[in-house]
């Protein structure tokens, strides 16, 4: 989830229960912190620069024609060069440009970003939604505020990423009949009411929303079962890691650094999704199986 500093916002004259919703509204609102010597977004990029991933798993689900573009990608239909894909370099790059990323984003990490909201360092970051519940109960909502992600396209973000879930008895269990209770029990009331204790939110028809009374922490599990509504998923459960390790992520902080443009972003991911295609096409034959 999106978390912010409301404190920081009202030092920068903006209202702090009403954070940016679109990209334009987020530039804007970086541009009135800069002003105030605020930095606006905290994201690690450090080694092994994680941060990169989690930016395309809120920023490709907007410009792709649908998440399967991803899985084009990798099997080679599509090109991680296209401009579907090179739209969340150029926003990174405006960001970088601007200096609206927190002051030393390549020397620290993405766990590392978060803790810069609540010291005041930096205004937005992103944060797992289950850290964000417990920081927003130590808090309070005077302080700590929830968002979605900018957008960047007509269409509201109404979700955030998610991974998706499989849970299925295999053939060969030699115990389905108690593997079938577990699953059962998944489903019942009780174990849902439990994972509303622990702020947990599993994607099921059962799941019992309407109990949940506080605004703030029911945005946030709005924001989850919409992940799983639009299937966006994060795109590190999709893409191979050599892809991600040798591509997607040096590519971002090369970027950063100002020794690559976009277009030269895009290429370095392709070329890694080439290398691996040519280099495992077991792997990429079992990907396509997968896929398709």
């Amino acid at each position: 989830i999106m978390v912010y500093n409301k404190q920081l916002l009202a030092e920068a004259g903006l209202d702090p229960d009403n954070p940016p919703v679109t990209w334009e509204e987020f530039l804007d609102a970086s541009a009135r912190l800069q002003d105030e010597n605020i930095d606006s977004l905290a994201v690690g990029l450090a080694d092994p620069g994680w941060g990169i991933a989690v930016l395309a798993c809120h920023f490709w689900p907007q410009t792709l024609d649908s998440i399967d573009a991803v899985g084009q990608a990798i099997i080679g239909e599509k090109s991680f060069t296209d401009e579907e894909f090179l739209d969340m370099w150029y926003r990174l790059e405006e960001l970088n440009e601007a200096g609206y990323l927190i002051e030393g984003v390549m020397s620290i990490s993405l766990e590392e970003s978060y803790a810069e909201v609540v010291r005041g360092n930096a205004a937005f970051s992103l944060i797992n939604t289950q850290l964000a519940l417990e920081w927003y109960e130590e808090y309070g909502d005077e302080e700590i505020g929830f968002m979605s992600f900018p957008a960047v396209t007509d269409e509201p973000v109404d979700w955030i990423p998610v991974a998706p879930i499989s849970l299925f008895i295999t053939e060969w269990s030699e115990h389905k009949e108690t593997a079938a209770r577990f699953l059962e029990y998944l489903h019942s009331d009780e174990y849902m009411e439990g994972l509303l204790d622990v702020n947990v939110y599993q994607p099921n028809k059962r799941f019992p929303l309407e109990q949940i009374e506080d605004e703030e922490k029911l945005f946030v599990f709005e924001q989850v079962k919409g992940g799983f509504e639009e299937n966006a998923w994060f795109v590190d459960t999709m893409i191979p890691y050599a892809i991600i390790g040798d591509g997607l992520i040096p590519a971002g902080q090369q970027l950063i650094m100002g020794l690559i443009t976009p277009e030269e972003a895009g290429e370095m991911v392709e070329e890694e999704a080439e290398r691996w295609r040519s280099m495992h096409p077991e792997s990429a034959e079992n990907f396509s199986i997968w896929f398709e």
